[in-house]
């Protein structure tokens, strides 16, 4: 949560525009509430979409607030846009612009022990749109039924067991593409009491080729190309941070061929090139006209990473 004066004092410094993400993670909800479970009494629901549905009436709500301390409806900072060109008209009337996503590993309750269908993706997607919602990541920490997400090893792999009933499926990456290390088993994890109940519902460890680098078997499912078109198709921002390298590689090539430019990397967790440089992925983004941003970090590393994508924009 964030008091309203804190986003004041950005507005005041120039920022006009802010992406506020709704986000759920199931299994740290669910291990909370298992852990502390008189600290979870009269709690939300663990729910994706129920957080969803509350935290954007919660930013509605907020919104009014402001509102109300700028003198009425609409006169506050803090104005959610719903179209590019309500943003626009916003920052000309000296405001800021609240565009609202969401990042969450069962959006539309399509995580892999969900049922999830076409009819069921088309109805959430339809909800999410309603609300006001513009932009939504197809994957997050973990696998579900619209794309493989980037894989971890340790407490993630131990999330996506929870999440999934599985540990992450792996190959050896592509190469052109740098992956993830990964041991047999969760030494560290086992020296954790708190963690031993949870490790016990995943069963054995996972074993993995530790002379490897991992990437995700997983890419993106029939229904996560029927959720990219229709995100197109409404004008919604794809947010290809924390997908799988087969998923985002299969959502570049349907973002070329409909020469869609809504398409962003908001925090560099794009898989990257073999020598740590730009992925094909990130290139191809940056050439269909969409938009990179680096992950937060000291001077020296964001001007190495804003260098990258300035390098590119050149070529």
């Amino acid at each position: 949560g964030y008091y309203y004066k804190w986003i004041e004092r950005a507005y005041l410094s120039g920022l006009r525009i802010m992406v506020v993400d709704l986000v759920e993670n199931e299994v740290l909800c669910n291990v909370q509430s298992t852990i502390n479970p008189a600290g979870w009494v009269n709690a939300n629901s663990c729910d994706t979409m129920d957080s969803i549905r509350l935290q954007a009436k919660r930013l509605y709500q907020m919104q009014d607030y402001i509102d109300a301390q700028f003198g009425g409806p609409g006169k506050g900072l803090f104005q959610i846009a719903k179209s590019p060109e309500q943003a626009r008209q916003i920052i000309a009337n000296g405001q800021m612009a609240v565009v609202m996503g969401v990042e969450a590993s069962e959006t539309f309750n399509c995580g892999e022990r969900d049922y999830c269908s076409v009819a069921k993706l088309e109805a959430g997607l339809t909800e999410l749109y309603d609300l006001g919602i513009r932009s939504i990541f197809p994957a997050h920490k973990f696998d579900n039924q619209i794309a493989g997400s980037r894989v971890e090893d340790g407490f993630i792999n131990l999330g996506e067991a929870l999440a999934t009933g599985h540990f992450f499926e792996t190959q050896e990456c592509d190469q052109d593409t740098r992956g993830s290390h990964f041991e047999t088993g969760l030494p560290l994890l086992r020296n954790i009491p708190v963690l031993n109940e949870f490790l016990a519902q995943t069963g054995t460890g996972p074993e993995y080729d530790e002379t490897i680098e991992h990437c995700n078997v997983h890419g993106l499912s029939d229904l996560g190309v029927y959720l990219v078109n229709r995100m197109i198709d409404l004008n919604m921002i794809i947010e290809l941070d924390h997908s799988s390298t087969d998923a985002v590689t299969a959502m570049m090539d349907i973002i070329e061929a409909r020469h869609y430019s809504g398409v962003v990397t908001s925090h560099s967790w794009m898989q990257s090139a073999k020598d740590s440089g730009l992925h094909n992925n990130t290139k191809r983004l940056i050439h269909a006209g969409g938009f990179v941003a680096p992950y937060n970090s000291d001077a020296n590393d964001m001007s190495n990473r804003v260098g990258k994508y300035l390098d590119q924009l050149e070529q």
